[in-house]
């Protein structure tokens, strides 16, 4: 009996330890959302990142339309492996961006966001 109830009062110390880390770091106030204000309400992150979750060490695989890569907000986006199924290509570059044609580089920058 006596091992149980310092089972469970350990159990309510953890929980208690752990609510007050998540609350210690909830500010998002050093996150500048920018023109991704938006996407991050719509799918709401910014809830996330009160919580610490940030998707830090995440790989994620995305199949699109293309992406144009030149923009200056990939500049510190990692790629690991690309390919164009349509072209057979190696690149997923889509110089159509400019002419309207930017689905997957929105899909992209709400990921990136």
């Amino acid at each position: 009996m006596k091992n149980i109830r310092v089972l469970i009062l350990s159990v309510i110390g953890i929980i208690i330890c752990i609510i007050i880390i998540l609350m210690i770091y909830r500010s998002t106030d050093g996150y500048l959302y920018g023109n991704s204000l938006r996407q991050n309400q719509i799918v709401n992150t910014i809830r996330l990142h009160k919580f610490g979750i940030t998707g830090e060490r995440i790989t994620i695989g995305l199949l699109g339309a293309g992406y144009y890569t030149l923009h200056s907000v990939f500049e510190h986006t990692r790629i690991l492996k690309e390919y164009d199924f349509y072209t057979h290509k190696p690149t997923t570059l889509n110089y159509n961006h400019l002419k309207g044609l930017d689905h997957g580089t929105n899909v992209f920058s709400i990921l990136g966001g």
